[in-house]
């Protein structure tokens, strides 16, 4: 059996690649959650309820499986969700828009991304085919907000590395981002 030595910062430690090479599919597959280098899957794609439909179809395009997750939502309207797989090391597309109800997707769509950033995923990508309060993308009137500029700071700040969007109401808006995005 051939053996690979690795030092890290002490004694050498041994791997027996032999163990690895006899393991069935099936075994490395569900090694994926701790090995994220063994998985065939390097992209996942989250869906959201009012864009089901067209994620499914992205995932068939693709050939890639939908990501499981549940949403909970409390009694009090807080949302808690939870992915049914690991995404650590793998390249997410959460797709959602924000449309109404747009509170509660805007509010999914962040904290589908923080969940993202908490499993460790290599790369988070926001795909948002409407983006609400792009219309607010300058301040009007005197003591007003500039909204647009604050959904992209929450975007970023949940997580996000990427933003993908439609037909922003003023190039502007892509100004208000401080990551890289697209506009198709």
């Amino acid at each position: 059996a051939r053996r690979a030595t690795a030092r890290a910062d002490g004694p050498a430690r041994e791997m027996n690649i032999a163990t690895l090479e006899q393991t069935d599919a099936d075994t490395l597959r569900s090694a994926c959650d701790t090995l994220p280098f063994f998985c065939e899957e390097r992209i996942v794609i989250c869906k959201a309820l009012p864009v089901e439909n067209e994620a499914k179809k992205i995932a068939e395009y693709l050939g890639v499986n939908l990501c499981g997750r549940e949403v909970v939502t409390f009694p009090n309207d807080n949302l808690f969700i939870k992915l049914h797989r690991s995404v650590r090391g793998q390249d997410c597309y959460v797709i959602q828009t924000t449309s109404s109800p747009v509170h509660r997707n805007l509010m999914e769509l962040l904290i589908m991304i923080q969940t993202l950033r908490l499993d460790s995923a290599a790369r988070i990508t926001a795909v948002i085919p409407y983006l609400a309060y792009a219309r607010s993308d300058k301040k009007d009137k005197p003591r007003g907000p500039i909204t647009a500029r604050l959904v992209a700071d929450m975007i970023e700040v949940a997580g996000a590395d990427r933003y993908m969007t439609l037909d922003l109401h003023a190039g502007q808006i892509q100004g208000f981002f401080s990551i890289p995005g697209d506009v198709l």
